[in-house]
């Protein structure tokens, strides 16, 4: 059973780690085009590119949050494994 426990463990680590350096990805390259499109041809700010910053930006609170709700729901699988496996061992 321990060996169940672990096993759950080290997937939800793994999940949660990809999950972040995923997020850590899209962002930087949301964030990148963002300051690309914001420095680039300042006179043509009005027309589609402000609208790409706009999506751009609700990209990025739109993927954190995403990130964090998968987080916490990450942790609180791992606080429940830890406590059915304290339960099995009969503490």
């Amino acid at each position: 059973m321990i060996f169940f426990y672990k096993s759950l463990e080290a997937i939800t680590g793994f999940v949660m780690s990809s999950l972040f350096l995923y997020s850590s990805l899209v962002n930087f390259n949301v964030f990148t085009l963002i300051i690309a499109e914001s420095f680039s041809k300042p006179v043509a700010l009005i027309s589609g590119k402000l609208v790409k910053i706009m999506i751009g930006g609700v990209v990025l609170i739109l993927g954190g949050l995403l990130e964090q709700c998968c987080f916490y729901v990450c942790l609180v699988f791992l606080i429940l494994i830890h406590y059915f496996q304290d339960q099995s061992d009969g503490r």
